[in-house]
């Protein structure tokens, strides 16, 4: 479950994208696989990315190289 906190922030982040780029997101409507997302996980430029934010969790990033949500799945329970 997600604290209070983290839903005000990605509310804020989904109104942010809104007003600069017009585009209206909901948790549902995420793309999942956005190559560019993976890229900058498999750099383990991660600080404050819920679950792959750890110093343990940062270093096996560009180990494992991750490309699909399951790979991050699996990369979470080895960790």
């Amino acid at each position: 479950v997600l604290a209070l906190g983290m839903l005000t922030a990605v509310r804020k982040g989904f109104d942010l994208i809104r007003q600069t780029t017009g585009q209206s997101w909901t948790m549902a409507t995420l793309p999942p696989e956005d190559p560019a997302v993976y890229d900058m996980l498999c750099r383990a430029d991660a600080v404050g990315v819920f679950q792959v934010e750890s110093r343990a969790q940062l270093n096996m990033l560009p180990r494992l190289k991750p490309r699909t949500y399951y790979d991050l799945v699996i990369e979470v329970a080895i960790v």
